[in-house]
């Protein structure tokens, strides 16, 4: 993983002399803004709209924020809902790019957090390029080399997530909401979400399954409050791991410098515990 971290430093390089005046992009979360960072390349100036919000999704843009949303020359933002603040300041001119919508949307099969699937980022991936290509036409070729690149370093990331998971004890994902829904999807995982609000028939079902497949973890979902599988780890004496969908800030304690390559490696390692796998590493 070390390579595929020091493959990702080059992306969106290659392509011609930097402009005199980089495309000013705004995107609406943490993983938006690190494809866009990697595709543009020296060409574009990044900023994170939800930089420092405990959850992405219950963002309130200050009225900076929404001058930020209206003089951008293209903002990229999940769609659909996500992030319904957000998404109605900055309407939907031609500089407004979201993405789920483009991805075929939540339906079954599917989350918003699309993130959370290396190969649903590589579709995002192209599309974010083909719209930096439409709004500096000029930065056609780097913009082409950044998707080759870092849709070439995502495959390399969903390789590693399928040998990873592919020889596990066990398959069963407890976590509060469907976040990982894809994610478990592509990697043949059962996804079995217990909600915060779960009925106790729910908790005692979910508690027979757990002692029926001796699962050793449950897995909780920061910013997600999820009192009833904190309740069931309890009383079925199992641990609770934390991952990280990328809705807010990594669980504590926060790394430094951290990318979306390390917050999914971390999620890796601690699926890989958590279900028992052969290469499992502790994040």
């Amino acid at each position: 993983m070390a390579l595929l971290v020091a493959a990702v430093a080059g992306c969106g390089g290659g392509g011609g002399a930097p402009p005199a005046h980089r495309l000013n992009v705004l995107a609406t979360n943490f993983p938006l803004a690190q494809l866009v960072t990697n595709v543009g390349g020296d060409r574009v100036t990044v900023s994170d709209l939800s930089a420092g919000a405990a959850d992405d999704r219950t963002v309130d843009p200050l009225p900076a924020q929404v001058a930020e949303l209206h003089h951008a020359a293209l903002v990229v933002e999940v769609g659909d809902g996500y992030q319904p603040e957000v998404e109605a300041a900055a309407g939907a001119g031609p500089g407004v790019l979201a993405l789920l919508p483009r991805l075929g949307g939540v339906r079954p099969g599917h989350s918003a957090e699309f993130w959370l699937d290396p190969t649903a980022m590589r579709a995002a991936t192209t599309i974010v390029a083909a719209a930096l290509r439409a709004a500096d036409p000029m930065g056609s070729q780097a913009y082409a080399n950044g998707d080759n690149d870092f849709t070439a370093v995502l495959s390399t990331l969903d390789i590693d997530f399928q040998n990873t998971l592919s020889d596990c004890q066990h398959k069963v994902v407890f976590a509060p909401d469907d976040a990982l829904v894809a994610l478990a999807a592509r990697y043949q995982l059962s996804l079995d979400v217990l909600a915060p609000a779960a009925t106790p028939g729910a908790v005692a079902r979910a508690a027979t399954l757990i002692r029926d497949q001796s699962l050793t973890t449950v897995f909780s979902e920061p910013p997600v409050a999820d009192p009833a599988l904190a309740a069931l780890a309890g009383d079925t004496h199992t641990k609770l791991l934390a991952l990280d969908t990328m809705d807010g800030p990594p669980p504590p304690p926060e790394p430094a410098g951290y990318s979306y390559f390390n917050r999914m490696e971390g999620d890796l390692a601690r699926l890989s515990t958590g279900l028992q796998c052969v290469s499992t590493n502790e994040p």
